[in-house]
């Protein structure tokens, strides 16, 4: 991945750090290449993580949800700790500055409930703009209640990832 903003040895730095210490670090490194282009059109000469930066980089879009603005803060939180730990100067959000994110109250659904969503899964039909998304539906939906998986773990299962052989 290329960075090209001042930030960019410092973020190719954490990169390398996160992933030597066992890490993915994927959508992290895909938050932080965002935040590169961001600084690369909004700061093209800065090379210091100031708290003005980060504020703008913090500011909430429009009908945003809190989590996902702290899934976009929190990988360059990291990096402006990682620049002060390298030496550098750079702005870290104060405890408690940002928008806390309201907890999540699961709904457990009732046999009733289940029975209508794989009854409305099943009826997925054939659509040539998603050839296969028929035959995928039902087996996702199943997928995530047995399992219990999250919804972005099971949308980002890869084949290699399920150990097929019984």
């Amino acid at each position: 991945m290329e960075y090209t903003s001042g930030f960019a040895p410092y973020i190719i730095g954490l990169i390398e750090q996160k992933r030597a210490l066992g890490y993915k670090y994927g959508t992290e490194s895909d938050t932080l290449r965002r935040f590169d282009m961001f600084c690369m059109e909004r700061y093209p000469h800065e090379a210091a993580l100031s708290r003005e930066i980060m504020l703008d980089w913090a500011t909430k879009r429009p009908g945003g949800h809190p989590g996902t603005l702290q899934g976009r803060i929190t990988p360059v939180k990291e990096l402006a700790k990682y620049m002060i730990r390298l030496g550098y100067e750079a702005f870290v959000f104060p405890k408690g500055m940002m928008p806390r994110v309201p907890r999540y109250m699961p709904h457990i659904y009732s046999n009733e409930e289940l029975r209508r969503v794989f009854e409305q899964t099943d009826q997925c039909r054939y659509c040539s703009e998603v050839p296969q998304r028929h035959h995928i539906m039902p087996v996702f939906f199943r997928l995530l209640y047995g399992c219990g998986l999250r919804l972005t773990k099971a949308r980002l299962l890869k084949v290699m990832d399920v150990g097929l052989k019984v």
